[in-house]
């Protein structure tokens, strides 16, 4: 019995270590990946809360760079521009958290010769006109599962036995 309740302490202190970590921030680190196509320069994103506000934006007519930026749980959205409007030419984008590929997303064709659209990444502004919805990610909340629970015999002679407590499964956003 006295096992048992070392594996629920043991179990509930990494929990409380993670929840605390977790509400101090409230924010979840993610990875801005970009992967340039030809005529990277011509190539432009924009990612946007639910709420329509831009939390992140790569000009057009500035070939985009990889990034870290700290979002809270949600579900956002990201919008291709294109200034040339054939696609971004093989370039794709990938938004990565805790290791998981949250989405890839890339710009199609939208007819070439000029007809596509910069983007402006003014501040405190909400999408730019003419995007492109290229498609949408969702930070989760953090959930984590203990081992379940462990019963095991005493060792003869001892009051007590030796465990081995797997490790709990975590999932983004921790």
């Amino acid at each position: 019995m006295k096992n048992l309740y070392n594996s629920l302490i043991k179990c509930t202190l990494a929990l409380a270590m993670v929840f605390s970590a977790q509400f101090i921030s409230a924010q979840n680190s993610v990875d801005i990946d970009w992967t340039s196509g030809f005529y990277a320069y011509e190539a432009g994103f924009e990612i946007i809360d639910a709420n329509g506000v831009k939390v992140y934006c790569d000009e057009t007519g500035i070939t985009p760079t990889d990034d870290n930026i700290s979002l809270p749980i949600g579900v956002y959205q990201v919008y291709g521009f294109d200034n040339y409007g054939d696609g971004w030419n093989n370039g794709f984008l990938d938004i990565v958290s805790s290791g998981i590929n949250l989405g890839t997303f890339e710009m199609p064709d939208t007819g070439g010769s000029g007809t596509g659209y910069d983007n402006s990444c003014a501040p405190n502004s909400g999408l730019s006109p003419n995007a492109l919805l290229l498609g949408s990610f969702e930070i989760l909340d953090c959930a984590i599962t203990c081992p379940a629970n462990i019963v095991v015999d005493n060792t003869p002679g001892l009051c007590g036995a030796d465990l081995t407590i797997g490790v709990p499964i975590v999932t983004t956003g921790c």
